[in-house]
């Protein structure tokens, strides 16, 4: 798993440190930084100050560590993905980059007048962007919860449909 290591690399990195720190962002899509600052305890303005990296340092060495141990923990063998559709999902296509270790996920946009399914297809260490993962896994409000891999812009093989409502 030489790219997980790369990607673990760069998480440790400077230059994410202080893209976290310049966006007050764990990643893209995630929650704001000052969320973590708040359930810590400490006052918002600290999380302005130059005090900040620091922090937020110590929160991704950390951080990093219980990720690869949920990395263990899980084991993971498939991956699964809720959408909607208008009709069933062909078997090989691209569908979306957020999926989960977690069956239990959720679509990320609701439309009424869609079915939901719930997409199952192998875990191939291949297809994972791991620095997106890992960056999607740092989130401190969702990262652990949501057990995100983000996959490559790549068409996969499901290996289940199954239409849930």
């Amino acid at each position: 798993m030489q790219n997980l290591n790369v990607a673990i690399e760069y998480i440790k990195s400077e230059e994410y440190l202080s893209w976290v720190v310049s966006n007050l962002k764990w990643c893209e899509h995630g929650s704001d930084l000052i969320d973590y600052f708040d359930y810590e305890g400490l006052e918002e303005e600290y999380a302005n100050s130059n005090e900040r990296k620091i922090i937020v340092k110590r929160y991704i060495q950390s951080r990093i560590r219980e990720i690869l141990k949920e990395f263990k923990e899980e084991q993971q063998e498939l991956l699964y993905r809720t959408i909607y559709s208008n009709s069933k999902p062909n078997e090989y296509d691209f569908y979306g980059h957020f999926w989960s270790s977690r069956e239990d996920t959720n679509p990320c946009v609701e439309q009424d007048f869609n079915e939901e399914y719930l997409l199952t297809c192998a875990f191939v260490p291949e297809i994972i962007d791991w620095v997106e993962t890992l960056k999607s896994r740092m989130d401190f409000l969702y990262g652990k919860k949501e057990k995100e891999y983000y996959l490559k812009k790549c068409k996969i093989k499901l290996i289940n449909i199954e239409k849930i409502n």
